[in-house]
C-alpha cells in the first residue's frame, strides 16, 4: 500500500535518475535516448501520463487508413502496468523496449504486436 501512495504523489512530468537507472537496467536505451523521448513524451502529454483517447487519436493521426480502436485498446491495455487508464513514461518505455524486443512484459512473445509502429515519441 506504501508504494501505491507513493506513486500517487510522484510528479509524472520528472524524469528522476532513479526513473533512468530502472530504465537503463531494463531496457537497451542509453541515457541520452531516455532523456531525449522523455522530453518528446513530455511535449505531447505536459502531465506525464498518456491516456487511453489521446493514444488512439496519435495513432489514428498515424495510419488513418487503419482500424485503431481495437488495436490501441489492446496495446494500451497489455502496457498500462498498473492499470490506473493511463501510461506514464516508464510504462510507455517498458512498452516500446518490448515491443521491439517482440515480448510483453511478461517475457511471453507477443506476435502480431510486432507490427505496432512506433508512435509520434520515437
Amino acid at each position: 500500500m506504501g508504494a501505491l501512495l507513493e506513486r500517487d504523489k510522484k510528479d509524472f512530468r520528472v524524469l528522476s535518475e532513479e526513473d533512468i537507472v530502472f530504465l537503463l537496467k531494463n531496457t537497451t536505451f542509453t541515457r541520452q535516448k531516455l532523456i531525449e523521448q522523455h522530453k518528446n513524451f513530455i511535449r505531447d502529454c505536459p502531465t506525464g501520463l498518456l491516456d487511453k483517447k489521446t493514444y488512439i487519436k496519435h495513432y489514428q493521426d498515424l495510419y488513418p487508413e487503419g482500424k485503431a480502436q481495437k488495436f490501441c485498446n489492446q496495446i494500451f491495455e497489455k502496457f498500462d502496468i498498473d492499470k490506473n487508464g493511463k501510461i506514464d513514461f516508464n510504462e510507455y518505455i517498458l512498452a516500446m523496449f518490448a515491443l521491439s524486443q517482440a515480448i510483453d512484459l511478461n517475457g511471453e512473445e507477443i506476435g502480431a504486436y510486432t507490427s505496432f509502429a512506433v508512435t509520434r515519441y520515437s
